[in-house]
């Protein structure tokens, strides 16, 4: 007995160890959110569909196609399967099955709807030879006759019991035919051309389609369109007379001073239409007609003759970013803010973006109001057409106002003046946002008078070159969650390239104050003085404004003082004589800092010119140019309080001659560091 309850409490011990484990297995939620991007590639059964599912928290799908027989089909996340869905009554009914990692499944069914056909009823009586589709008359020529009758095949694309058009043709011609006048007009006028029949054949076999006017060629021009019939009994053809010739007159000029067999669109009225069957050819046979003109659900009509349809322009669109950015050729993304940024796969390949490709995902922590994200294009933006829309596909599952300011770098606000345009997102996921540049604003500088003359929030539509796109997701809302982009500037097909970029900027007026502008390539001699020292070596950054690799100053500063500094003495003198009295210097620093250029003479300095100095402003971005405008200067330091009627610090504008230049770094103050200069007095070429 013992044995057998010790036995007893073992099975039940395994059993809960195995119910256990199964426990464990299945722990987590199902898949969630399933959904489905159904994408039919073409108008006509059978209809190519592709389907593309997605699902939170699935790592493959099964997808049935809800056709009988045809098996399902287990494919990754972020794949797609395609099947072929044959012309049916009712619509099929697709199952995705979301498949989670612990093999938990979520199943949902799709309906997949085919494209409205969008026929235009172009012949407003369409020609059935039943009671309610009479013609007027029908007629054959050359050798072929044509009779009503019975339909003698109900199958194919046209089942019905009906009466038909019967044509024999006894094959004694080669231009054999028959044609039938209408009780009322065929009108051309809509944007869609095609005139749907049915037609019996049991050999393949070419078929010309004419609509004419009686008389013919008086006022709209004979036109015809040919297309090959399989032979295979009862087809639905589709003649497109937008890709329709003029017909055959026998004349030189044609009629209506449009020639024989040239591309011709009809846009009028015709009476009348006519085919001929493997034209230029004895083909004897028996051939059947029926359902000329009619549409499903009796189509939709045309408008009067003399208010053609207008046909839809393609997109107009400009070809702004040279080379568009869709984040599969290793494009580089920065964030800034709390906004961090990294290229992934597509998760949601649906709406404007269905594609399973690279987009760039961007996740904002809402912990300040104007966070942002933006790239360095290798090749500049051109703004030059007037079409000034940039255009880019962005997700987002909420409403959100996202802004776009294009920016020159490294020199924002210099040459261009910054542009920005805001867009609303719907958050219905992938979305084509369309920022329109003709109605930009000035970008912020926070300056009373902004830049290059306008100010900020000032109208502005840019026309020259920029390079930064920079982007703001809520502009000045704490607005966070994760969003995505891709095919920043792309247009359909390529779009239109842009004319020649504008260059609204005047030449830079540099004067050649310098005679010998100082580059450290012929020998120049520097000295430091307050623990400052100087040696010539080559460029240890060749980027920013000093791109090359060239030799350049070396200044360490050891900050014991606070009037450092170092200069040189130039054999041939600064000329100050001119209206422009900008001295150009490329300065390197890692740090915001001032430096302070002071012209003297030596060794008479104060006795015949008086010393001028001028201050500026550097970011600490590495290498960039100064600018030390001496329009603007000051008397610089003498004991004695003036020299030559000018007090110290007193505005002074020089006009004289100048064979020292000395720097001072952070004046007033104790700075050390390491610091580079090149091109002192150099001018654009």
């Amino acid at each position: 007995m013992k044995s057998f309850i010790l036995g007893l409490l073992l099975i039940l011990f395994i059993s809960c160890e195995k119910n256990e484990f199964k426990a464990v297995l299945q722990e987590g939620a199902p898949p969630s959110e399933v959904r489905a991007n159904i994408v039919f590639n073409n108008e006509e059964a059978p209809f190519s569909v592709t389907i593309s599912p997605t699902a939170m928290g699935a790592t493959a799908f099964e997808v049935l196609s809800g056709i009988p027989g045809e098996p399902a089909e287990l494919i990754g996340i972020q794949q797609s399967v395609t099947f072929l869905y044959p012309e049916a009554d009712e619509n099929f009914f697709a199952i995705v099955r979301a498949i989670a990692p612990n093999d938990l499944v979520t199943e949902e069914r799709f309906e997949v709807v085919p494209p409205a056909d969008p026929c235009t009823q172009i012949f407003s009586a369409p020609v059935t030879w039943d009671a309610d589709g009479p013609s007027a008359f029908e007629f054959g020529f050359n050798g072929a006759e044509v009779s009503v009758v019975p339909n003698p095949d109900l199958s194919g694309a046209n089942p019905s019991e009906s009466n038909v058009l019967q044509i024999t043709q006894d094959g004694g011609g080669n231009f054999d035919g028959f044609g039938v006048q209408m009780t009322s007009p065929a009108l051309f006028t809509a944007a869609d051309k095609i005139v749907r029949l049915t037609f019996w054949s049991d050999r393949e076999i070419p078929l010309r389609l004419t609509v004419q006017q009686d008389p013919n060629n008086t006022t709209e021009r004979e036109a015809e369109v040919n297309l090959i019939h399989t032979g295979s009994g009862w087809e639905e053809l589709r003649f497109d007379f937008s890709t329709a010739t003029a017909g055959f007159t026998g004349s030189p000029d044609g009629a209506l001073g449009i020639p024989d067999f040239v591309p011709f669109v009809p846009t009028g009225d015709y009476i009348r239409f006519q085919m001929f069957i493997s034209p230029g050819d004895d083909v004897s046979g028996t051939f059947y007609l029926d359902n000329v003109g009619v549409c499903p659900d009796g189509g939709a009509a045309p408008p009067p003759v003399g208010e053609e349809e207008e046909v839809e322009e393609p997109d107009p669109c400009t070809a702004i970013f040279e080379t568009p950015v869709t984040l599969d050729n290793g494009e580089e993304f920065f964030g800034f803010n709390g906004v961090t940024v990294q290229t992934v796969t597509n998760p949601d390949p649906s709406g404007a973006n269905p594609e399973s490709n690279n987009v760039l995902e961007i996740v904002q922590d809402g912990g300040g109001n104007f966070d942002g994200f933006g790239t360095v294009l290798g090749t500049p933006t051109n703004f030059a057409a007037d079409d000034k829309v940039v255009r880019v596909l962005f997700w987002s599952e909420a409403e959100v106002t996202v802004r776009l300011n294009m920016q020159q770098n490294p020199v924002n606000n210099e040459t261009a003046r910054e542009a920005e345009v805001a867009a609303s997102h719907g958050g219905t996921g992938w979305e084509e946002l369309q920022f329109d540049f003709a109605n930009a604003a000035a970008g912020f500088t926070g300056n009373a008078d902004g830049a290059l003359g306008i100010a900020d929030g000032e109208s502005f539509a840019p026309t020259g070159q920029y390079n930064q796109p920079t982007f703001f997701i809520a502009p000045g809302e704490d607005v966070s969650g994760t969003f995505y982009l891709d095919n920043l500037g792309v247009c359909p097909d390529g779009g239109t390239p842009p004319p020649p970029p504008v260059d609204d900027t005047e030449a830079d007026p540099c004067s050649v104050i310098f005679p010998d502008p100082l580059t450290f390539e012929n020998g120049e001699e520097f000295f430091g003085f307050n623990g400052v020292t100087t040696q010539v070596v080559t460029n240890p950054d060749s980027s920013g404004a000093n791109p090359e690799a060239n030799n350049v100053l070396e200044i360490v500063q050891d900050g014991g003082g606070n009037f450092d500094g170092f200069g040189t003495v130039l054999a041939n003198p600064v000329d100050f004589s001119g209206d422009d009295k900008v001295v150009r210097a490329l300065v390197w620093s890692n740090v915001a800092t001032t430096f302070r250029l002071n012209m003297q003479q030596n060794p008479t300095n104060n006795e015949t010119e008086r010393e001028a100095e001028v201050a500026a402003a550097h970011g600490g971005t590495g290498w960039e140019e100064l600018r030390f405008d001496f329009a603007n200067a000051t008397a610089g330091f003498v004991a004695e309080g003036e020299a030559l009627g000018v007090a110290t610090g007193a505005p002074f504008v020089p006009t004289g001659q100048y064979n020292q230049p000395t720097f001072f770094i952070a004046p007033g103050e104790d700075v050390a560091g390491t610091f580079y200069l090149d091109n002192i007095g150099s001018c654009p070429e």
